[in-house]
């Protein structure tokens, strides 16, 4: 996974040199790419939201532990998640300058991937030691680092030009065993530092357990989210969770949404679920796709309901057909959430909201035959 994925395990002792900038500088431009997926979008979106103190939800007081860890274990999971993206924020701000683009957009394009690619390539390529000038980028390198055909949608020409001039100033004060107390330059105590810490984050990060900071963030909000929206009730701990077949697909195709119910407690009964579909604004888009009725294993058939006993689980499947306006001319992001609902006994029937999964739709290619 990029933006501090697995792999990414920079660290600098001693002073820099130009041949350890232009490592680090190809290692965290090649992460770039690697923000062009659902996962990592989620991931950048809530990172940003917290610090920015703007994380949209409020803490019930509760007693009851619906994933086995608690409110307080999860939130300090998460901001300790957060804490770690911000070593990699902070060594993209310093490498790249305080404009270059995090990208945090709602909508991710194929094609933005593709170019992403490259770019990196192009720029690890003109910033080698066997390049025109060696680590220096050259005009006619510029002219191909630059070229708009090259360039994501979220990346300019003149950020790219900025970033250039940057290097190379960079480079020539390093040349010259000038790491710091320049202005326009990538500060060479300030470079080691946040490698450093980076460094430190990701040890840590593998050491709670996760493939990587990406997937830690995603990982303690979805916690959070469990232990903030489950209703308390006496008698009930069951753990329900949603999933998608896959993350992408094209209009005109079907996937298939699993829901798998864990009871810890006492029987539910009148056991139904609802989906929705919501596009990446919050608009009811469920009309555009075609929900199948659930089937279902593990749970016990009673009557025109499903019922599933304490100490079991049960598996709700729906397949899902995308209908060609989901997506009538370039990749469209959706969200796929919904509600569990439930009866038991002496409660009464109770709503567990189910944590949204994200999937991304293409459009399908239309085949035009002209008859003559």
């Amino acid at each position: 996974g990029g933006g501090g994925g697995g792999g990414l395990t920079p660290s600098i002792n001693g002073g820099p040199s130009t041949t350890g900038l232009v490592q680090i500088i190809n290692i965290i431009v090649g992460t770039q790419c690697g923000l062009v997926n659902v996962d990592a979008q989620t991931a950048l979106a809530l990172t940003t939201l917290i610090l920015n103190a703007k994380l949209p939800y409020s803490v019930p007081v509760t007693t009851t532990s619906y994933t086995g860890q608690g409110f307080s274990t999860c939130a300090a999971g998460l901001f300790t998640a957060v804490d770690h993206m911000e070593t990699y924020f902070n060594l993209v701000k310093l490498i790249f300058g305080t404009n270059w683009p995090i990208i945090t957009s709602t909508t991710v394009t194929t094609a933005d991937l593709n170019q992403c690619l490259s770019f990196v390539t192009n720029l690890q390529q003109v910033i080698s030691l066997s390049g025109d000038l060696g680590p220096f980028i050259s005009n006619d390198e510029a002219v191909i680092l630059s070229d708009p055909l090259f360039l994501p949608s979220y990346l300019s020409v003149s950020t790219v030009s900025t970033l250039i001039t940057y290097i190379n100033t960079t480079i020539s004060w390093y040349e010259a065993a000038t790491y710091t107390g320049v202005s326009g330059i990538i500060d060479g105590n300030q470079l080691v530092s946040r490698v450093n810490a980076l460094a430190a984050a990701l040890d840590a990060t593998a050491n709670a357990g996760f493939s990587d900071m990406l997937n830690a963030v995603v990982n303690r909000y979805r916690c959070m989210y469990i232990e903030v929206n489950t209703p308390e009730q006496s008698g009930v701990c069951a753990q329900v969770q949603l999933e998608l077949s896959q993350d992408i697909s094209l209009t005109r195709e079907a996937f298939l949404a699993t829901l798998d119910i864990n009871n810890g407690g006492d029987v539910l009964k009148n056991v139904t679920a609802i989906l929705y579909v919501s596009d990446a604004l919050g608009y009811d888009r469920t009309s555009w796709f075609v929900i199948a009725p659930s089937t279902s294993t593990g749970l016990i058939p009673d009557g025109h309901a499903v019922n599933i006993a304490g100490g079991t689980h049960g598996i709700l499947t729906w397949l899902i057909e995308i209908l060609p306006y989901a997506a009538p001319a370039t990749i469209t992001k959706y969200i796929v959430g919904g509600d569990l609902y439930y009866t038991v006994p002496g409660q009464g029937t109770l709503r567990t909201p189910l944590y949204p999964q994200a999937i991304y739709v293409s459009p399908s290619p239309l085949l035009a035959i002209n008859y003559f």
